[in-house]
Order: C-alpha cells, then sequence, then structure tokens
C-alpha cells in the first residue's frame, strides 16, 4: 500500500495537486492499469497508468477523522518508516477515486464533477474502504453528483434508469444520503419488475446494503399494489371498508351484466385477474395499463352503479402512487435497537402521529413502517399493543 523508497522518479501520467500553501507532505498516488490488485499478485505484467502527487498538511491527513489508515501509518510511535517520509505512496486505488478525499479534507471544494458516473462513485466508495477513509466529508461531494443525476435517475420508461437507480441504493446509504435513499427505494418499489435487488458497476465489488434493508422492500411492493383498486368489495365480508371504485354492497342478480361488463374490459386490459397479470411487471406498468380503462356502466343499470367508474380508477392509481414515500435513514437509524427504552425514538412518531418528526425528508406512515430496522418481533408485539389501544385506528397494512 505504501513505498518505502524516497527517490524513486513518478511514472506513467504524471500530475501534481497542491492543497496546502504550506504542504509538508506528499500523498502520491500510483494507479495500474489493473484494479483491485491484491498485493500478493505482483507480476511484470503490472503497468503504471498514472501518478498524481498530493501537497498536502501533514497534521490534516494523519488525523484518524481522515484515515484510520493513514493516522496509524504517520504516528511516529507506531514504527513504520512512512512517519519519517516527505513522500508516501498510496497504491492499488485510481487517482480520480483518492482526489476527493484530499480535496474535502483541505477545504478544496472546486474540484470539477465533470465525468465522475456511477462508477467512479463506487470507485470511491471501495478507496474508502481500502484505506480507511472517513466518507463523512465527501457529503456534499455526494450531494453535489446526486443532484446533477437526479432527472436522469428519475426518469421513468427506461430499463437503463432502472438498473442505474439499482446502482445508486448502496451508495446512497453509504454517504448516508437521506434524500437519495428516499427517492431510489421509492422509485425501486414503483417501478422495480419481481424481486428488488442491488446493483453494482464493479464486478469486483464485496459492498452490499445490509440484507435487511432489501427484505423490506418487498411487503412495501405487496402493499403499494393497486389491487384493492379493481376487486369489488362485495366478494368480502359485509364489514370490510368500502372498495374506492365499487362502495359496499351486495350482489344481486341485477348487477351479474355489469361486473361481467366491468371484468371483461379489465381483463382485456391484462389489469384483472390482478395476481395473474401482475407477474413480471412493476406497479407503474400495471398503472398505465389501468390508465387505458374506458367504460361506462349499461343504461339499464340502477342507480348506485351510475358512477364516472374511469375517474374513480384514476383516483385510486393516484393513490395508490402516493402510498409509499420510500425508506426513511432516519427512521432506520431511530429503530435499531439501543440501550434503555428499546426504540424509544422510533415509537414516538406514533405517538405524536407526526410520521416524520427529526427526519431529514417528509414521509407518511407507510414509509415509517417499513423504515423499522429493529427485531420483527419488538415490531409486531409494540404494533399489537397500539391496536388493542387503539381499536379506532386506520392501519393500511
Amino acid at each position: 500500500m505504501a513505498s518505502l523508497s524516497l527517490n524513486e522518479p513518478p511514472l506513467g501520467n504524471h500530475s501534481t495537486i497542491s492543497l496546502a500553501t504550506q504542504s509538508d507532505l506528499t500523498l502520491r498516488v500510483i494507479e495500474y492499469d489493473q484494479l483491485f490488485h491484491r498485493s500478493n499478485q505482483e507480476g511484470s505484467d503490472r503497468r503504471i497508468r498514472s501518478t498524481v502527487d498530493f501537497e498536502v498538511k501533514r497534521k490534516v491527513v494523519s488525523d484518524v477523522q481522515f484515515s484510520r489508515v493513514l493516522a496509524r501509518m504517520l504516528n511516529f510511535n507506531a514504527g513504520f518508516r512512512e512517519a519519517r517520509q516527505e513522500i508516501v505512496e498510496l497504491r492499488d486505488q485510481t487517482c480520480r477515486a483518492v482526489e476527493p478525499f484530499p480535496r474535502e479534507i483541505h477545504g478544496s471544494h472546486d474540484h470539477h464533477m465533470e465525468g465522475v458516473n456511477i462508477k467512479m462513485v463506487w470507485l470511491v466508495l471501495h478507496t474508502a474502504e481500502f484505506f480507511g477513509f472517513d466518507l463523512s466529508p465527501l457529503g456534499a461531494w455526494f450531494d453535489r453528483w446526486y443532484h446533477g443525476k437526479t432527472e436522469k435517475i428519475m426518469e421513468r420508461d427506461s430499463k437503463f434508469n432502472l438498473e442505474l437507480t439499482r446502482q445508486v441504493l448502496y451508495p446512497a446509504y453509504a454517504f448516508n444520503h437521506a434524500r437519495a435513499f428516499n427517492d431510489v427505494t421509492d422509485f425501486l418499489v414503483i417501478n422495480g419488475r419481481g424481486h428488488i435487488t442491488e446493483s453494482t458497476p464493479v464486478y469486483e465489488s464485496n459492498l452490499h446494503l445490509p440484507s435487511r434493508i432489501i427484505r423490506m422492500l418487498s411487503p412495501a411492493i405487496l402493499s403499494t399494489q393497486p389491487r384493492d383498486a379493481f376487486v369489488p368489495s362485495s366478494t368480502k365480508a359485509s364489514s370490510a371498508p368500502a372498495n374506492p371504485v365499487f362502495g359496499r354492497f351486495q350482489l344481486a342478480p341485477a348487477k351479474k351484466k355489469f361486473f361481467f361488463e366491468y371484468f371483461k374490459k379489465m381483463y382485456d386490459l391484462k389489469v384483472l385477474p390482478f395476481e395473474t397479470h401482475f407477474k413480471g411487471i412493476s406497479i407503474e406498468d400495471m398503472a398505465k395499463r389501468a390508465l387505458g380503462f374506458d367504460w361506462t356502466p349499461p343504461n339499464d343499470s340502477c342507480r348506485s352503479c351510475q358512477r364516472d367508474y374511469k375517474k374513480l380508477v384514476e383516483e385510486s392509481i393516484k393513490k395508490a402512487a402516493n402510498y409509499f414515500d420510500g425508506l426513511c435513514l432516519d427512521c432506520m437509524d431511530a429503530s435499531k435497537s439501543k440501550t434503555g427504552d428499546r426504540h424509544s425514538d422510533y415509537w414516538q412518531h406514533h405517538e405524536l402521529r407526526n410520521w416524520s418528526s427529526k427526519c431529514r425528508v417528509e414521509h407518511g406512515q407507510p414509509t415509517w413502517y417499513f423504515s423499522f430496522m429493529g427485531r420483527k418481533e419488538d415490531q409486531t408485539k409494540m404494533l399489537r399493543e397500539i391496536r388493542r389501544d387503539n381499536r379506532d385506528e386506520d392501519w393500511d397494512f
């Protein structure tokens, strides 16, 4: 990782970036033509692609808040030779991926974002893991990148953007970017087809989200599906909530023609039966199909059937689309097991009926519910007690 040589001239394409007026240390980043090359794989075919010298302040880069690896390496009491060198070489990562760390820690925020694609974001994350860099100083850097890419990421009807959004999932979590994480989880629930998975543009990556996060997105999809907007409540018990399209009534013989024509139209649009047609498509795909619904009841239908069903279906689709707001990093953090009153900050949202209290993004009850990262049995027990004490409370899940 660090070279013991002081006099070896830089090889490959070389450049110098001065980050301090009175620098007393040079971090020489050496990039090879093979990424993720382990030190025990050294070979004669390994070529240096480029070298960048970062002129920095030793006191700044030796702080453990910057890098736990460099903090130990540059500690005079640790016994490493680098502690007495003026040039310390960092190998096995790309120069561009290392650059944001010394820049941000020295207050140089003017480095350009042009050419920083999702792969480079992932390489920055690998560099942080490799050298023990703290990601906190790069929060603004990631924010600039994300907002520069937001419109492309959030465009719909594009498989490329769906894949790109899956690749943003882990970086948004790693950089603790509440808005980005909220956006991409919302987008994946609405636009994902089948089981949601994360993705990486770096084949050799070993960076992953906690598995529980992915597991919570699948139930969110099931709860967001607008199936109740298309199924008449007359097939349910009379005590069931009124369906937004059909209301609450018992099926009478005179309604058979009405129901046949309604279901046939939904069948022709490949909306019903829901369980059959929803396989392999997204909620957004299903909503687009249902938006093609343009049907009026027969003239001889009873008064209770004479309604604007096209408008009712559109309203139900809109309600389903606005049901889930994506996962909330702050609710996730508040629901992790802690000492004292377990998850007290998380459950306080319910007591206040303010589901995004103290959160960086505004959201509703479903996001609060699905962002629970504690033990499932704890959540089930607490919800059972809440429902018992608040029998009149309306729960959507």
